[in-house]
């Protein structure tokens, strides 16, 4: 079964990834890596001037409806690096129904801390 996006890409009307696509809109650093089982949301950075005003969570709405139009799981795993608060960031991410990926349940498709089920 062929899907619209391979098409899309085959034919060359799919032009810019995620990835780039919600950095210009929304002016944040972001680094997300698709992969044909999954996709990996690495970091996410809001300038300190725009944090507070939800442009984390359109971010993160708009990965996941791209991630259930591709049928492909989010990982991710939080950290401060980047100026935020690891715990903040774990009950963020929560919110969107990411959960530990850890236990008898991992999945090994990757070693993030976190992973959204499509």
């Amino acid at each position: 079964m062929i899907k619209l996006l391979d098409i899309l890409k085959s034919d060359n009307l799919f032009t810019e990834s995620i990835e780039s696509t919600l950095s210009n809109k929304y002016n944040i650093d972001l680094d997300i890596y698709e992969y044909s089982t999954h996709i990996e949301l690495k970091r996410i950075v809001v300038p300190e001037d725009s944090r507070g005003m939800g442009i984390g969570t359109k971010v993160l709405e708009e990965l996941i409806k791209y991630s259930q139009s591709v049928g492909k799981p989010i990982f991710t795993t939080p950290s401060s690096s980047f100026g935020g608060s690891k715990s903040r960031l774990v009950q963020f991410y929560k919110s969107f129904g990411f959960k530990p990926n850890s236990g008898p349940n991992r999945d090994f498709s990757s070693k993030e801390s976190m992973v959204r089920p499509i």
